[in-house]
């Protein structure tokens, strides 16, 4: 007879079950087991670290992962100013944004040849963090480096990046297959308003969206450069947005519709963004345009009703008609004229 098995991400419910009631009680050195076993008698294993479940564990020294474990989750250690020593096993494929964030005592990690993901600012502000190993393969572009990897490199100096870790990349636009092939699905409906899109992951509605500048799909190396068009038309769901450096163009009406959409940061190579790419996005109430954006085509920021001020970087020479209409300030000192950019007041 077989026993099934259960996978499972280690949050704060597993730990009460493992018997820690409160963070206060965990060890400060701390073995995870590959699995367990519920008081109903069902078999757990352990196959990710969930996000945030050792953050603020101050008492935490050392701690080993099982082989087991493929994940570990954004802040998972963020915090843990104790941590000096924790064994990455070759399970792991996956490390989130700031996962060990402020670990101020870690001061060496190895990184095994499995990991082909490292979320942005995963040891960021690790102060003592000297020896810093990656997998020979893992894919780094220089402009890059603070973004995803942002291991304190001007506290460090002897932490260097090699060329054997740069290899070749494709570049991509990110359209509804590049989503697919990041796990998203993407599905579409329509009612008596049009055409409504549906971006969902493991069966939940998409909030919160970082784009990744590289990715790995069936053993290659992508490297997302545009954003094409409609991609995002009325993703009702979707509030946030992060736009990272390796992207130099967003394309027409790309987040146009996006009605919930309220904050977007749009990385530092964008040098055009086409029309109507924001186009009724009524809840936007704040955007980064970075100082690489040489051009804002007509109707980008049309009807964002919400956005009372924007700032626009003097690199901006082409401002298309209506780019601005319904905001009600805008911010440029730049050489653009020509037709009406539709902001109630330009200072």
């Amino acid at each position: 007879m077989t026993t099934d098995v259960q996978d499972v991400a280690l949050n704060d419910a597993v730990l009460k079950q493992l018997g820690f009631m409160d963070k206060k009680l965990i060890p400060s050195v701390f073995n995870i087991l590959p699995t367990y076993k519920s008081p109903l008698g069902t078999t757990y294993r352990i196959v990710k670290i969930d996000s945030k479940v050792f953050k603020d564990c101050y008492t935490l020294k050392s701690i080993t992962i099982p082989d087991t474990v493929t994940e570990i989750g954004n802040s998972a250690f963020e915090n843990c100013i104790a941590l000096e020593k924790i064994d990455i096993p070759d399970s792991v494929t996956k490390i989130g944004y700031r996962a060990f964030a402020n670990c101020k005592s870690l001061d060496s990690i190895i990184i095994p040849n499995s990991v082909i993901d490292i979320g942005k600012k995963a040891f960021t502000s690790c102060l003592k963090l000297k020896q810093f190993t990656l997998p020979t393969k893992y894919t780094i572009f220089e402009d890059d480096v603070n973004e995803q990897i942002d291991v304190e490199l001007k506290s460090n100096p002897t932490t260097k990046l090699t060329d054997s870790q740069i290899i070749n990349y494709i570049e991509v636009i990110l359209d509804d297959e590049v989503l697919k092939q990041l796990g998203y699905d993407v599905k579409y409906e329509e009612n008596e308003f049009g055409i409504l899109k549906f971006f969902k992951k493991d069966g939940q509605d998409v909030t919160f969206f970082d784009i990744p500048a590289i990715y790995n799909y069936n053993g290659k190396i992508y490297k997302i450069t545009q954003i094409d068009e409609l991609v995002f038309y009325h993703c009702s769901s979707l509030t946030s947005v992060t736009i990272p450096n390796s992207v130099t163009q967003i394309g027409k009406m790309a987040f146009s519709g996006c009605q919930s959409l309220a904050s977007v940061i749009i990385g530092n190579s964008v040098k055009k963004i086409e029309r109507s790419a924001f186009n009724n996005c009524s809840s936007l109430v704040t955007i980064t345009i970075p100082d690489s954006v040489e051009e804002i085509a007509e109707f980008t920021f049309s009807n964002c009703s919400a956005l009372t001020s924007i700032t626009i970087p003097d690199s901006v020479t082409q401002i298309g008609y209506n780019a601005f209409s319904k905001v009600q300030h805008i911010e440029y000192h730049g050489t653009a004229t020509g037709t009406p950019w539709g902001a109630q007041s330009v200072n």
